[in-house]
């Protein structure tokens, strides 16, 4: 005898689909892979976190609030089906109109229950440009000069001859000036970004939380310095130069901050959970 679908597994169903749908769109739409990583680890997260507190509080259903979350999530689903490529806005936006619908289905007016899984939509979508622009206003002079400081210092001690005038790196065969664009300010944000799930929902240890956001900052001076260290040995080259400092390059750098910082979370996870089934 089958057993009936109960609220509970109908709203984790519609969380899913939508997260599905979010992830089509910004793939067709927006097409940057590491906002696509950063959207498919929120949403997996959300989902696991909304189904695990779903399950141990139910459902609280009203017949008002249930009717203002279906329509919300009906809007969504229904404007999802007729978007044009030019309506990235939209696909920014999703996320937190999602949160406010399923809460209302989930928990009536009492949504803010659901505050943890409210905070990881409400900084999925937060636009990169924004953040971005907010962090160079801030520290993006000093972070230009610290990424030329380290490349000159790396340079110094592989054996070249380098030198450096504020933000420009002098090598015999030319010169490079690190932009802002090349110090992985956006980079830096997007593993920011990353924390908050981990910070959030993960069982680990309070110091491991507050030391990753440095973490991810020392990382990216690393790989900062290393990409601008590349683009300053093939200056003379155009081709490979524009390759190290566009997309391409880019994206590179990209991968593998997210492949480090995510591997590193992964091992404090499994080392934490090793450690506590131990002690058990």
């Amino acid at each position: 005898m089958s057993k009936d679908i109960t609220t509970e597994q109908w709203l984790i169903a519609i969380t899913i689909t939508l997260a599905t749908i979010h992830l089509i769109l910004s793939w067709h739409i927006m097409g940057q892979a590491d906002q696509i990583v950063l959207s498919s680890i929120y949403w997996l997260a959300i989902i696991a976190s909304f189904r695990r507190r779903l399950l141990r509080l139910g459902a609280r259903m009203h017949w008002l609030s249930s009717t203002l979350g279906s329509l919300l999530i009906i809007v969504v689903a229904y404007k999802s089906l007729f978007l044009f490529s030019s309506e990235s806005s939209f696909v920014r936006i999703f996320p937190s109109i999602t949160a406010i619908g399923l809460g209302l289905l989930a928990a009536g007016f009492k949504f803010y229950t659901y505050w943890r899984e409210g905070l990881l939509f409400g900084i999925l979508t937060l636009p990169p440009i924004l953040t971005n622009h907010i962090l160079e206003s801030i520290v993006g002079h000093r972070l230009q000069i610290t990424i030329a400081q380290l490349t000159t210092f790396l340079m110094h001690y592989a054996g070249l001859e380098v030198g450096r005038q504020g933000i420009n790196i002098i090598l015999s065969h030319g010169a490079v000036s690190v932009e802002y664009a090349c110090t992985g300010g956006d980079l830096l944000i997007l593993l920011w970004q990353l924390c908050a799930p981990a910070i959030l929902l993960l069982p680990i240890p309070r110091y491991h939380k507050l030391g990753m956001p440095f973490f991810a900052i020392g990382l990216i001076l690393l790989l900062a310095s290393l990409r601008v260290s590349i683009m300053a040995l093939v200056a003379h080259q155009p081709a490979l130069f524009e390759y190290w400092h566009g997309d391409p390059g880019n994206q590179i750098f990209s991968n593998i901050g997210i492949c480090i910082f995510g591997g590193l979370y992964w091992w404090i996870a499994e080392s934490h959970l090793l450690e506590a089934s131990r002690s058990q």
